[in-house]
């Protein structure tokens, strides 16, 4: 199959795409490395740097699914980032998926929508909803892996390293969701 990823050196892109070439599968990606990094990608990839928000996709062809991945979260004060990236970039993916008539994978937050982050997040996938086209979400809440740099664990891990107090609620309970690269497969 033919793949696209969107934020495919992000740390689940990057993972993601390593399995799916594992399995035989032609991947390609797009990242702007705001927040992803050039060596988690794989060299059986075939990636460009680019920015979801641009208005031209680089011509790779047509795909038979897109997984997007790409989102802004770096900074929660930079609204009209999280508008491009999110909003604009998941129109983008939408129109590329109905072009293509390619099936969709959005990686979505459980966040409430109390965040710039989130409300983009949201509205990313009510317009990727509005395509038509097959969508799977699926929305995580607390990942972590050899490649996560965000999140509850990574910054419980800096805390505690750094010699610095950590919270810890009470009477709370979080999924945690590893993904990693298994040597198992």
């Amino acid at each position: 199959m033919k793949i696209l990823i969107t934020g495919v050196a992000g740390f689940i892109g990057s993972t993601l795409a390593d399995r799916l070439v594992y399995q035989g599968h032609e991947v390609f990606g797009i990242d702007d490395l705001t927040t992803g990094k050039h060596y988690n990608v794989s060299q059986d990839v075939n990636w460009v740097k680019w920015d979801v928000a641009e208005p031209l996709l680089p011509s790779f062809g047509e795909f038979e699914l897109i997984v997007h991945c790409a989102a802004s979260y770096s900074d929660p004060q930079y609204w009209v980032r999280d508008m491009e990236t999110n909003i604009s970039g998941a129109i983008r993916m939408a129109r590329e998926a109905r072009l293509w008539d390619a099936r969709i994978i959005y990686f979505q937050t459980v966040l409430p929508p109390i965040s710039s982050y989130a409300i983009s997040k949201i509205a990313g996938e009510h317009y990727l909803r509005l395509s038509g086209q097959p969508l799977t979400v699926f929305r995580l809440a607390a990942v972590y892996g050899p490649r996560n740099l965000s999140g509850a664990i990574p910054t419980f891990y800096r805390q505690v390293k750094a010699g610095l107090p950590c919270t810890v609620v009470e009477d709370a309970s979080r999924d945690f969701v590893f993904i990693g690269i298994s040597c198992n497969w």
